[in-house]
């Protein structure tokens, strides 16, 4: 795209995020440097959250947009046309039937992009702030211990409600306590629901994914799955925690490895060492006409 930045005013964050904005990219200060995220879809998340590296139960806040639409039912982007050089051209999204259409609506959400772009450019980032309407109307806001410190704005993370065992999601975690063959100690009791199987992933000692998700089934107090993924390890002198896991029952594949997932949209490093996140919902679908 094309802009000019002939305000002797404006500082250099704003002249990055003036950038940015029609590049849908986030600019943010990552200690001493300025790093660029852009807002598409990622293939997995960065880290796990739980109750085992939460800073404290109770500290989470949730919030829901409950209706559809919440406040705004439609989006209004204005920009600069490339071909015609007019000022003021739009691209209107109509969301009240659940899926994006063309038309004006009462009450749009207004976008501007500040510099001269493609109709296809502007089409593409009014579907992409349409489908976020519809899409991620969950947001949450949490205190994570120091391995949340390595995220930047934009990861995606799988939390866990620490105080809603099997929630909404029907995720249950907690760390693996023991390992004999492919049987697994865990340290919170599994409630399997009545059912003879389930299926779970692990994290490493990165706290990202490692291996496949996998079916599993209950062994005594334990669970056994088919092979241990190579990575998932035991607590020991030298590491504090062991590897963690996210279980559910009733689920599929697909619906288990994309539940629980967050974009961080904002992070405060504290000086205890804590972490204050901001999260909001992922939905791949947000991302359906990139």
């Amino acid at each position: 795209f094309d802009g000019s930045l002939d305000d002797a005013d404006m500082s250099l964050g704003e002249r990055l995020q003036y950038v940015a904005n029609t590049a849908r990219c986030v600019v943010w200060r990552d200690g001493t440097k300025w790093t660029a995220t852009r807002d598409q879809a990622r293939p997995y998340p960065e880290l796990q959250l739980d109750y085992r590296n939460l800073a404290a139960a109770g500290d989470s806040t949730i919030s829901y947009a409950a209706h559809l639409p919440a406040t705004n039912d439609g989006i209004e982007l204005e920009y600069v046309d490339e071909l015609t050089q007019s000022k003021k051209s739009y691209i209107r999204l109509n969301i009240s039937t659940g899926s994006p259409v063309a038309g004006a609506v009462s009450n749009p959400r207004k976008v501007k992009l500040q510099g001269c772009t493609t109709t296809a450019q502007a089409e593409n980032r009014a579907q992409l702030e349409a489908r976020r309407l519809i899409y991620q109307r969950v947001s949450v806001s949490d205190t994570a211990l120091a391995d949340a410190g390595g995220l930047g704005i934009g990861a995606l993370v799988r939390w866990i409600d620490p105080n809603d065992f099997a929630g909404d999601d029907g995720l249950q975690a907690g760390e693996v306590l023991a390992i004999s063959g492919n049987v697994i100690a865990t340290s919170e009791p599994i409630d399997w629901k009545g059912q003879t199987s389930g299926r779970i992933m692990f994290t490493g000692q990165d706290g990202k994914q490692v291996g496949t998700t996998q079916v599993c089934y209950p062994s005594g107090s334990g669970i056994q799955v088919a092979a241990l993924p190579s990575g998932v390890y035991v607590r020991d002198s030298a590491r504090q925690l062991g590897s963690r896991y996210a279980f559910a029952v009733g689920l599929t594949q697909a619906e288990i490895e994309a539940a629980g997932l967050y974009t961080v949209t904002e992070i405060r490093p504290a000086a205890d060492g804590t972490v204050s996140l901001a999260l909001a919902q992922y939905d791949q679908r947000i991302y359906g006409a990139d």
